[in-house]
């Protein structure tokens, strides 16, 4: 949810949906060879996807402002903290920590199985859950 508690939802059919808290669509944006997995949005509305096509996107008024495809696989989940960076979990058994403007501050390869969620709370932990258990 963003600041005027809109929805987000991200779609296999390469869809980015902004919808009211009421179910009204605000708007529809169609990002190119993502088939998106996962949406976050930050403390100022941009809202971040991750997709099929291996990359970590930011979205400011349904235009893209930066991709990333640092990951080998499909980037399965992402989160933003309380600065703006924004984490990226894969199926590449990576999490990746990105600055708001899009370099890649750290990774992280400890998982032995795909990283399917990605969590940061507000002292900037950051928590990720995978196939392995």
């Amino acid at each position: 949810m963003d600041t005027q508690d809109n929805i987000y939802s991200s779609s296999y059919d390469n869809t980015l949906r902004k919808i009211s808290n009421d179910g009204v669509e605000l708007s529809n944006v169609t990002i190119n060879n993502s088939g998106t997995n996962s949406v976050a949005v930050d403390n100022r509305n941009n809202v971040y996807i991750g997709g099929r096509d291996k990359t970590v996107r930011k979205i400011s008024e349904g235009v893209e402002v930066w991709s990333l495809r640092s990951h080998t696989n499909i980037v399965n989940s992402v989160a933003v903290d309380n600065q703006n960076n924004v984490y990226s979990g894969s199926r590449d058994k990576t999490v990746r920590k990105i600055s708001n403007d899009g370099t890649e501050i750290w990774q992280f390869k400890g998982h032995t199985d795909w990283v399917n969620s990605i969590a940061v709370d507000n002292q900037n932990n950051v928590y990720s859950g995978g196939y392995d258990a």
